[in-house]
């Protein structure tokens, strides 16, 4: 039987091995039409010498039609499936340059496979593989999409191959890299100074070349409430007075970074002030290029500003509330089995309550009282403490005049049900009555 990506996967046929992948086939093998994967009178019968799948796919053929099956953008569930367990009979043979092949394709095709994934990690935990710096940051954003990376992996890159390496690292890997601890609110102080010190060294004089990756690292760092003075100096010799080279979407991120810095840093530069009017006045005139995301950062720099002598920012303020932002909510495990306990003390609470431009988990109205689930997310990974984002919120909730009680993730996760019964009424029935 002749191999080729051509007989294996196309536009047209995909061989029944990959589609139920039977162990053995003799006499005749069906090659199905891709067309309509129903339609059982579209398979063809082909007469061929007995054969084995694993003889047909042994690890390079695999490793072939893995780097073809993106061509074709191939994302039939069943089919990446069958060959993801193909993949496994050889977990143990890859090199780290064939991980990173199998990962990045696979991301690409939006494909995921935890058991597969996990493997991979356990094989580069193991073994520790040197590994090139743009392969190792593609490896931890591809794992990020996937939803695979977790504080133990991402502990295991950080202190094995990022934490006293950040000199090998280009300027795009090291925002990278600082967008990833963003997204895990992993605070290691170590190793954010390191990337730092490393971008002063290095890339000061050229950072404002790619005006995406200057405001990842700006939005990072503040969102980590890290390196304050690094990011002031950035800010006043690259951003400030040099808006019009920025797109606008760069100019809400770097507001939203100056807010977090504004709430969260005690001691705060009059620059950053300034440059939060002058940043706001550009976007306000330009609301119409702003998309969801974009809009929402904006609008909650303008309730920041609310009661702050700002009155001409109202008018702006009510204009962004009709474009109808879309929030993404999600309800936890945690919200939901309190949600059931407030029923069952006989608190009547209000469940994603919408205030200024932010979602409520649980509110009482007419107190203006809201109760905040912090889950773990909440948190930055090393002090404990609450992140600035958080912080952010709760700030402008009390500049709304509301009320903000919190039932902690740490406290709450291994309690009995009695027990989160006498947390709720200590914590939040005695403070509300």
């Amino acid at each position: 039987m002749s191999f080729t990506i051509t007989n294996i996967v196309n536009r047209r046929y995909i061989i029944y091995p990959f589609t139920i992948c039977k162990i053995r086939y003799s006499g005749n093998y069906n090659i199905k039409r891709y067309t309509n994967e129903e339609d059982e009178k579209k398979i063809s019968l082909h007469n061929t010498p007995i054969f084995d799948v694993d003889d047909v796919m042994n690890k390079e053929k695999l490793l072939y039609v893995i780097k073809n099956i993106q061509i074709v953008d191939l994302k039939e569930k069943n089919i990446l499936n069958n060959i993801s367990n193909l993949l496994k009979r050889y977990i143990n043979e890859y090199t780290i340059e064939e991980i990173y092949t199998v990962i990045h394709i696979f991301c690409k095709l939006n494909f995921t496979k935890y058991s597969l994934y996990n493997n991979f990690i356990k094989i580069i935990m193991n073994k520790k593989p040197k590994i090139d710096s743009r392969m190792l940051t593609q490896i931890l954003i591809d794992l990020h999409k996937l939803s695979s990376l977790d504080i133990n992996v991402l502990t295991f890159f950080t202190q094995y191959y990022i934490k006293n390496e950040t000199d090998q690292f280009s300027l795009f890997d090291l925002s990278m890299i600082l967008y990833i601890f963003n997204k895990y609110n992993y605070n290691h102080i170590e190793t954010v100074d390191n990337i730092c010190k490393t971008i002063s060294e290095y890339f000061l004089p050229f950072i404002d070349q790619d005006k995406g990756v200057l405001t990842t690292i700006l939005l990072s760092i503040s969102t980590l409430n890290l390196n304050y003075q690094f990011y002031l100096d950035v800010m006043k010799k690259h951003v400030y007075k040099k808006y019009e080279h920025f797109e606008v979407k760069y100019l809400c991120n770097i507001l939203y970074s100056v807010l977090l810095r504004l709430v969260n840093t005690l001691h705060n530069d009059d620059i950053l002030n300034i440059m939060l009017n002058d940043i706001m006045y550009i976007l306000l005139n330009n609301i119409n290029k702003l998309k969801n995301e974009e809009l929402k950062q904006l609008h909650i720099s303008l309730y920041y500003l609310k009661d702050m002598g700002k009155e001409k920012y109202e008018e702006s303020r009510k204009i962004i509330e009709k474009k109808n932002i879309k929030d993404t909510v999600t309800t936890s495990k945690i919200q939901q089995q309190i949600a059931k306990l407030f029923k069952e003390i006989g608190l009547n609470v209000q469940k994603e309550f919408l205030i200024g431009p932010y979602v409520l988990d649980f509110a009482l109205k007419k107190k203006k009282i809201c109760i905040e689930v912090n889950g773990f997310t909440h948190y930055y990974t090393f002090n404990g403490k609450i992140n600035a984002k958080t912080t952010l919120k709760y700030y402008i909730l009390n500049k709304l005049k509301w009320k903000v009680l919190t039932i902690e993730y740490m406290d709450w996760k291994n309690k009995s049900k009695e027990d989160k019964i006498k947390y709720l009424e200590t914590n939040i029935l005695e403070k509300i009555m």
